[in-house]
């Protein structure tokens, strides 16, 4: 059975990589071909997730502050098994995090 490759980013304040990448495989079913599933991210939202459930790790929430210095809550990731964080900035300052008057 041939093999296509599922790999997209988040649709940006839609939905996840993964939600994405479930949504295509949908459409494969009862087809020729395999879907294997693969989400990206490019650095900004949804990158520490991704990266974290990659290495088999957990999310950890802490307050922080966001651009205006307000408290937020953000995640970070971190793995265990190779003591590895993964730090994702737009979970603090993110543009998601501002309203339009206040870019």
């Amino acid at each position: 059975m041939p093999t296509v490759l599922i790999a997209p980013d988040k649709f940006k304040s839609c939905l996840t990589a993964e939600a994405v990448s479930r949504a295509i495989a949908a459409g494969f079913e009862g087809s020729l071909f395999s879907p294997v599933i693969v989400p990206l991210a490019d650095g900004g939202e949804g990158t520490v997730g991704l990266l974290t459930r990659a290495a088999g790790g957990k999310l950890i929430s802490l307050e922080v502050n966001d651009p205006l210095m307000r408290r937020v809550v953000a995640e970070y990731g971190y793995s265990e098994s190779d003591q590895t964080a993964f730090i994702e900035m737009a979970s603090a300052a993110g543009l998601w995090r501002l309203r339009p008057e206040e870019y």
